[in-house]
Formats: C-alpha cells, structure tokens, sequence
C-alpha cells in the first residue's frame, strides 16, 4: 500500500513473480481500509479485491467496454494463461471545454498591472470588436447574459401584467427575467427537429396581453428571423432574440447579432467564447442602447446622477480583455467545431437509433454551441447516458423544459403533459462532447460509446416493447 500511495496512481495491478493477476486495488480500496483501521505499511492483500472484473484476449473493444459503470473505471485484459496483458481504462471526455492560452492571461495580468480593473476603457473596446464582429451598430456588455437578457426585456417596455411568449425548452434565465419585470411567460412548445419556439403554437397562446416574444437560438442553431419577425409585426409584438448559443451563426448570409431588434450573448465557459462570465447586448437603436448603458450602470446618466432604478450588471477590464483574446479566436472555433460535426454526423447518418441534428436550409451557419443527437422513440434516454457517464464520456440534455420545473409547476400548476411535444423532444435528446482540442481518438470512443450503449439499452428493453 505505500508503494501505491507513493506512485500516487489511482488503481495498481497485483502481480506474482510470473506476472499472474491475483488482484487490483484502487485508492477508493486504500480509502475504505484506511477507515476500517488498516494503514499504508499494511500488506495490499488486506484492501485487494482478489476478484475483479476481468476481460481475456481476443474480447473486441465494445464487449470489454460493456464492463465498465460508474464503479469499475478499469479492466485488466489477461491472456490464457492468466498473464496480465494489457489494461483497458474508461476514459474521460467532457462535454465542452474552454479554449483559453497564454494570450489571455497576459491580457488580464496587464489590466492589473495598470490599476484599473473596473469597468473602463477595455470594455469600450470589447464593445467595438464585438460589435464590428456581429455587424451591429452598438453593444453593450454585461457582468452575464442573465442581465443582459434582464436589460433587454427591461427596454423593450414590458409592464406588469403583460405576457411575454417564451420557448418552453430554454434555459431558466428566459423565463425568470420575465418574472423580474412582473410580467407573464407564456410557454411555448418546441419544434422537435430544431428545439426553437413554434411559431403554430405561439399563435395559439396570443392573448390581448401579449405584448413580446423571446426568441432563442438553440444550440446555436438560429430560429427562421425573416418567419419570426413577420409573426411579431403581424401581431404588434416586441421581439428580443436570446442569442446566448449562437455566436458566429449565419441566416441567410447576416451574422446573427443584428437581425432582431435587440440580441443577447453569453460569455459562460461552455459558450463558443468565454470569459468566465459575461454577456454581451447588441441593437441598432442609439436611444435604446443609451438606456441599456444607463440601466447597466445603477441608473446613472453621468457619476452619481440616477435618472433610472437601475442595476450594477457591469462588465470589468479583466474580463474585457479576456474576451478581447477570445473573439480573435472564434473563426477557428467554429471551423474546429464544424469539422467535429463532419466527423459526428457521417458516424450517424444510417443509424436508424441516432438521429443527427436538423440544420434547415436557411442557416449559413450553425454555430454549434452543442451537437444534439435525437434517439428513436422507445428508447431509454437516461440508461444510455448512465452508460455513457460509467464510459467517462461527459453528455448533457439540454434544458429541461420550463413546464417541469419545480418552482413553474407551483406558480402554475403546470403537469408533465402541459407541454407533450417539447417534453417528447426532449426526453430524446442527449448533446455530445464537441470542442476545440476534441481529438478523432477521443470522438471515435464517444461515437462507439453511444452506439454500444443504444444497443445495450435495447438488449435490456422489455420485448413486448416495439
């Protein structure tokens, strides 16, 4: 045990003089023998397990990958004649993963040394780049895209009473900020090809309360702007785009960024750039975005002159120039990322269980915030990411829809079945590891991984089950 404690690896082999496996202990074993009384100048007989899951020679990858969960993270491969020949180890791949080097933190640690670290002339310049960047004319960053999405409705002249359509499958911020304003959200069924709101059922929940609609790009994959405004003019609707997922997307040769009215960003880690936290506001109104800069800054006009209730949603230097560094690197992103995509969606395209994403004909470009698979209906969504989860690959399922969270079911009396179409849609869907670094390695055991898991799954469903 102290030689095992001393390497300071997380399991070790235990061998004879002829290299037969006569065990394997971990340092969850060393752990649980320490509790028990045991110490490291113990023999490692005495934490061992003398019976571990095994696999033989000649077991293809995807059977010997059967035998990993959450619990055996390793298996030892052993020949015929008992020998140890090789150790087959589940691997660890996240579902996203900053792309952050040098150039950032030299960025910040100048800020630093400068002194001034609060808002000021750095986020001026973030502004700027980020707006030439999308194609507007103005942009106003934030401490994240919760207030940015919070200031945005706050513009867009919502009172209380008022009803705001919202898309039931989006990330809680959405329908909070609705809240904030002492207005109503309106849920809206998804599509279940895009994830984006449907504008049928949308017509369908206009009351004479309606007064706006958030719109929001899921996954990055932008919602049909030239359908969705037409909607919004026809019934006199205020249109915010919550565009948190979608930077770089193109519809219809424009940059997401300047279509709607009014779009927000978001700069969270798992976003196409980050900046640990931040967001980001983007309009072509010059008396809306002094407003925005306004309410941003405790409702000020000037240094301690309040025309406004306001909020403290600045951003700060540190993280302006942070974001500086990023935005130089979000074509190579995206073109990371596409070539991901290339990869994921030649692997699924005749696999009658996995469904690629849906990119309708009017996107230029998606901006692949995630790459959500659909399963066939009747499979069991949550033992494959269980499986996959035992495997080391790192999966997420989107947003819950807003109808089964807790705290909307109470306010609303929402049920599971207020909302079948986007709950079928998303108890279907799983996003997979895509980012920038994602080695063809790494991709080919998480398409192995799905694959196996689908097929596992199916093994384990009742037969009378079609």
């Amino acid at each position: 045990m102290k030689v095992i404690n001393k390497a300071a690896s997380r399991f070790a082999l235990v061998v004879d003089e002829s290299d037969h496996l006569l065990g394997i202990v971990t340092d969850g074993d060393i752990r649980r023998g320490m509790i028990k009384g045991h110490s490291v100048n113990d023999p490692v007989k005495a934490v061992m397990n003398a019976s571990p899951v095994i696999a033989h020679t000649g077991q293809g990858t995807e059977e010997i990958a059967c035998l990993l969960s959450e619990k055996i993270r390793q298996v030892p491969i052993v020949g015929n004649d008992g020998t140890i020949k090789d150790v087959f180890l589940a691997k660890d791949v996240p579902v996203a993963n900053p792309y952050i080097g040098d150039e950032e933190a030299k960025a910040v640690y100048e800020v630093m040394r400068s002194g001034w670290v609060s808002m000021g002339d750095k986020v001026q310049e973030f502004e700027e780049a980020f707006a030439k960047y999308v194609g507007a004319t103005h942009a106003i960053a934030t401490n994240n895209g919760t207030s940015a999405l919070h200031l945005a409705l706050m513009t867009a002249g919502i009172e209380e009473g008022d009803e705001v359509l919202i898309p039931d499958i989006t990330f809680i911020s959405t329908a909070n900020v609705v809240l904030y304003e002492r207005a109503k959200p309106i849920l809206v069924e998804c599509d279940p090809g895009t994830y984006n709101m449907s504008l049928e059922d949308a017509e369908r929940r206009l009351t004479r309360k309606t007064r706006a609609m958030i719109l929001v790009d899921m996954n990055g994959l932008p919602v049909d702007y030239d359908r969705a405004l037409a909607f919004a003019r026809k019934h006199g609707l205020e249109v915010i785009a919550d565009s948190a997922e979608s930077l770089g997307a193109v519809y219809k040769g424009q940059k997401v960024g300047a279509i709607a009215p009014i779009h927000i960003f978001s700069f969270f880690p798992n976003k196409n750039i980050t900046t640990g936290e931040g967001g980001m506001i983007t309009t072509e109104s010059a008396k809306r975005a002094t407003l925005l800069r306004q309410l941003r800054n405790q409702g000020q006009d000037y240094r301690y002159h309040h025309i406004h209730l306001g909020y403290n949603y600045r951003m700060i230097d540190l993280l302006a120039v942070f974001g500086l560094e990023q935005l130089k690197r979000i074509e190579r992103i995206l073109s990371e990322k596409e070539r991901i995509v290339a990869r994921y969606n030649k692997a699924f395209e005749n696999d009658p269980d996995i469904k690629p994403p849906v990119v309708p004909e009017y996107v230029d470009r998606h901006a692949w915030y995630m790459y959500a698979v659909s399963l066939r209906d009747g499979l069991n969504r949550d033992s494959i990411v269980a499986d996959l989860k035992a495997r080391g690959v790192d999966t997420r399922l989107s947003f819950p829809p807003i109808h089964i969270q807790p705290y909307y079911q109470g306010k609303y009396g929402y049920t599971p079945q207020s909302y079948p179409m986007s709950l079928k849609a998303w108890n279907q869907l799983i996003d997979l590891p895509i980012w920038v670094g994602l080695s063809e390695k790494e991709q080919g055991y998480v398409v192995e991984s799905l694959k196996d898991a689908v097929r596992s799954s199916k093994d384990k469903r009742d037969p009378a089950v079609p």
